[in-house]
């Protein structure tokens, strides 16, 4: 069975940020027996999975220039006339029994909407994007977005909350659920090497890596960690990752500053993959202080390396720390809470079983455990 899938874009596996996800995603795909063809309309690094071959020509990419210039609107129309073109070349000599549209954008349901009106191919979509944070009612979703989950054969979400909301929108009754997996490779301990392992020393560290937009609350993490540093002294916090603004740092420098705590926080900056693997295993306890998630990857990469997880309930990770074996969930925006929080997974490190807290995001969040949940989520597909 050939199934497509289409992306925004197909990432570097040691760089980019959500690589892991969507790799595997791809390599969950490929576990649960099925052929697998990808296509981008965007950015694609090397790869070696089968592809549908989309670079519109010379002339094409002229023309599409001229009418984007005229409507934007007509423009992505052309385009998307040229991937139907060579996505149904494609059929002709290769079946493809499903589309899967990875929807980190709406691209890719609409491209599938399309190919199953002009084709007939069935089509799952699932969902990623934020909707608490910038959509305030159906109106505020694409509308041929909106009709391409309407007319998809199986509509998933990547957590919980975010089914909740796309079903309270509108967008459709039956909206499932299927996570996330993170590769294989993460529960692997690495070998911890430079500042991490500086870092880690005889201290307690906590440890949070993401792109810190100003939805991730950095300032709220900076804050929580200085009332932490008042009530345990040996304590550290390693801040991972691109602070995004100017605007940003010089918050966070202001409440450094006003606080004394510079010595006891360590700012890494951009980091690949690789580095995010070795922090996630060379730290105590992963703090994640967002407003706005729709999964929170860097949860589920803390609970792979074994680590207990202090965030906040922001529409993802509540779905993923369950009980208080695997961290603690607070409301959002309180540095109070954060910071009784932290200081709670200090005291208690040693009643975190960390076997126990990797075996939960083995069962399931493995690319083994959701091959396993694909299978179903295409057994009903061509049940229908």
């Amino acid at each position: 069975m050939r199934i497509l899938i289409i992306l925004k874009y197909i990432p570097s596996e040691t760089k980019d940020r959500k690589a892991d996800a969507i790799i595997s995603t791809i390599k969950a795909h490929e576990a649960a027996g099925y052929d697998v063809v990808v296509l981008t309309t965007g950015r694609e690094e090397k790869h070696n999975w089968q592809r549908i071959d989309f670079r519109p020509t010379l002339m094409q990419k002229a023309l599409i220039s001229i009418i984007y210039k005229i409507s934007r609107s007509n423009a992505k129309k052309y385009r998307h006339k040229l991937i139907l073109k060579s996505v149904a070349k494609y059929h002709g000599s290769k079946r493809i029994d499903a589309t899967f549209a990875y929807c980190t954008s709406e691209t890719p349901a609409i491209i599938a909407a399309l190919l199953k009106e002009s084709i007939g191919i069935p089509y799952i979509i699932r969902e990623h994007r934020n909707y608490e944070r910038t959509k305030k009612s159906i109106n505020d979703v694409n509308i041929d977005f909106r009709k391409a989950v309407k007319k998809a054969n199986c509509v998933l979400a990547v957590s919980p909350q975010l089914a909740k909301i796309m079903k309270n929108y509108g967008l459709k009754e039956e909206i499932g659920v299927l996570p996330n997996a993170i590769s294989n490779k993460f529960f692997i301990p690495p070998n911890i090497q430079g500042q991490f392992r500086k870092w880690a020393g005889n201290n307690f560290l906590y440890a949070g890596w993401t792109r810190w937009r100003d939805l991730k609350r950095l300032d709220l993490l900076i804050k929580a960690f200085s009332l932490v540093l008042k009530e345990r002294q040996d304590v550290k916090l390693a801040v991972v990752g691109k602070i995004e603004t100017e605007e940003q740092q010089n918050v966070i420098s202001e409440i450094i500053q006003k606080n004394n705590i510079e010595p006891f926080i360590m700012f890494y900056g951009e980091a690949s993959r690789i580095e995010i693997h070795q922090i996630a295993h060379a730290c105590n306890c992963c703090v994640f202080p967002s407003d706005y998630e729709t999964f929170g990857l860097p949860v589920l990469e803390a609970i792979a390396a074994g680590k207990p997880v202090v965030a906040t309930r922001c529409g993802g990770p509540e779905s993923i720390i369950t009980n208080g074996s695997l961290g603690y969930i607070v409301e959002r925006g309180d540095c109070n809470l954060l910071a009784q929080a932290m200081i709670d997974v200090y005291d208690n490190i040693n009643t975190f079983d960390s076997n126990y807290i990797q075996s939960v995001a083995n069962k399931n969040y493995s690319e083994s455990s959701v091959a396993s949940q694909w299978k179903n989520v295409y057994k009903k597909l061509f049940a229908i």
